[in-house]
């Protein structure tokens, strides 16, 4: 079992096949095999990366994953997803893509060269049911630019799903940064 810090608790614990989360070593919070309730109706914060990962050069590079477990969010659970980063370079395009599920993808940010603007995204995903999510999303950046968006899918979330950030760069000497990727479950 490996340790892990989750919603401010350093007992968290998950083993080495991420097929369970427990609170101290007995009481398992999420597991593979079992749906989670959240009897308090509180915030969990599923994930908290404060380390910059930067995407250089030309091409997709992955900035964070997270592997969700299948059923995680239940039959009406969701996610609070948010990331912040930074940008260097004004040769090119810069772009920050999101991908629900491995698959489904959202452009969420493109500079255009010229721009260096810092970078907050902002998502939420509910189920409508396990095969059924409503997702808004916010891209805002220093200068003020404002993207948002209402989607709807069809993934299946009793399933193993990766939420997966990534950035890409039109010019090798531009770098996007991401600085903090947070994940709460809702």
């Amino acid at each position: 079992m490996n340790i892990i810090n989750v919603a401010g608790h350093s007992a968290f614990y998950f083993d080495d096949q991420m097929e369970e989360v427990r609170i101290g070593k007995n009481n398992v919070i999420l597991a593979a095999t079992t749906d989670y309730t959240n009897p308090l109706n509180a915030t969990l914060l599923l994930r908290k990366v404060m380390t910059s990962v930067a995407s250089s050069g030309t091409g997709e590079d992955t900035l964070q994953t997270l592997n969700l477990w299948g059923t995680t969010l239940g039959n009406t659970g969701g996610l609070k997803i948010r990331a912040v980063g930074t940008v260097s370079g004004t040769n090119n395009t810069k772009t920050v893509k999101f991908y629900w599920s491995g698959s489904s993808s959202y452009t969420v940010m493109t500079q255009a060269a010229g721009d260096v603007n810092d970078w907050t995204l902002d998502y939420t995903i509910m189920n409508v049911d396990p095969n059924s999510q409503r997702i808004e999303w916010r891209s805002i950046e220093a200068d003020g630019t404002t993207l948002q968006g209402y989607e709807t899918d069809t993934v299946n979330t009793t399933d193993n799903q990766t939420l997966k950030l990534t950035g890409e760069c039109a010019d090798p000497n531009d770098t996007i940064t991401q600085t903090m990727w947070t994940i709460e479950y809702l």
